[in-house]
């Protein structure tokens, strides 16, 4: 299992990437994305050097999608909104998947 992370500065990207990862790699490799809204630890070009308090509640979330078997979680920092977030991915997941 490999992890990576990625930093967007405007969120009206994140989803067509993911998207074209997951088509990319399926049906061989299984992608799972959590998206977290925060503020990283301090700026650099290295991503395994940013860190932040936004990087660690996104490696909980993950752990958390495995154990649930999900495919991705959002933390927008409204519950309503994450919850919706997360239906409304499930759902084109599955319907483009048949």
């Amino acid at each position: 299992m490999r992890r990576s992370g990625g930093l967007f500065d405007r969120p009206q990207s994140l989803y067509g990437v993911v998207d074209q990862v997951r088509d990319a790699l399926w049906p061989e490799v299984t992608v799972r994305f959590v998206a977290a809204y925060g503020a990283i630890g301090r700026a650099s070009d290295d991503i395994r050097q940013v860190g932040g308090e936004v990087f660690k509640r996104a490696n909980e979330a993950i752990q958390q999608l495995k154990k649930r078997r999900r495919f991705c979680s959002w933390l927008m920092g409204d519950p309503i909104l994450d919850a919706a977030l997360d239906s409304l991915t499930r759902w084109a997941t599955r319907f483009s998947r048949t």
